[in-house]
């Protein structure tokens, strides 16, 4: 079974630009178009080999997502993609879990990356 990653933004483009990216790697996809649909989507289908999330998303922001997932599937890798965090915001969202954070626009391959899992 291929790795299944789920991805959390509410910009449809940039859904789409990570799916056909992380499908061209081999991995299966699951979207969530706000943060209650992915805390959903992690109840119901996880685990997840791993999540790229959005910060500023309607219904549920994205540093509650990443709280809530970490709390549902603690090894979990999380990559924040979003645009207007500043160093502050990142070091904080690494202090709570994620495994890096990245600036929109973002370099595919970079997430591909950073998606891999550690030894």
């Amino acid at each position: 079974m291929r790795p299944c990653i789920l991805v959390v933004d509410d910009d449809p483009t940039i859904r789409t630009a990570l799916r056909r990216a992380l499908r061209r790697a081999g991995h299966e996809v699951v979207e969530a178009e706000d943060g209650e649909v992915a805390v959903a989507r992690l109840r119901a289908e996880g685990p997840f080999a791993a999540m790229t999330l959005d910060m500023d998303m309607p219904k549920k922001r994205g540093s509650e997502v990443l709280v809530e997932a970490l709390a549902l599937q603690p090894e979990l890798r999380v990559i924040v993609i979003a645009g207007h965090l500043d160093a502050d915001d990142k070091r904080a969202l690494l202090a709570a879990g994620a495994a890096a954070c990245f600036d929109k626009p973002f370099d595919p391959e970079a997430v591909l990356a950073a998606l891999a899992p550690r030894p």
